[in-house]
C-alpha cells in the first residue's frame, strides 16, 4: 500500500479546467438542441432552458465552456489544497498499486 501524501494543486486544476471546458461544450450543444426543440412546440418564453440561459444561441458555446472551466479549475485547486492540509494532519489516502 502506498500513501498519497500530497497533490500538486496546479496540475490537477489545469486538468480539471480542461475537462470542465470540454464538458461545458457538450452542455452548450445540448442546451442549444433542447432550446430549439422546445421553441418549436412551446414558444421561447415557456421553455425551461430559455429561463435558465436567457442569452441562448451561439453565445452558450462561448460562455458555458468558460464557466465550466473556471469552476473546474478553482474547485480542483481548492480541493487539492484542502487535501494537502488535511493529509498533513490525519494522513493521506492509501492506495494499492499493482
Amino acid at each position: 500500500m502506498k500513501t498519497i501524501k500530497a497533490i500538486e494543486p496546479l496540475p490537477l486544476a489545469r486538468m480539471a479546467g480542461i475537462i470542465g471546458a470540454v464538458w461545458g461544450l457538450f452542455v452548450a450543444v445540448a442546451v442549444m438542441t433542447f432550446n430549439t426543440g422546445f421553441e418549436q412546440y412551446m414558444g421561447r418564453f415557456y421553455t425551461v432552458f430559455s429561463i435558465a440561459f436567457p442569452h441562448g444561441g451561439a453565445l452558450d458555446l462561448i460562455t458555458l465552456p468558460i464557466f465550466y472551466a473556471l469552476v473546474g479549475f478553482v474547485g480542483a485547486y481548492l480541493g487539492a489544497w484542502f487535501y494537502n492540509l488535511l493529509a498533513k494532519q490525519i494522513g493521506g489516502i492509501k492506495v494499492d498499486l499493482k
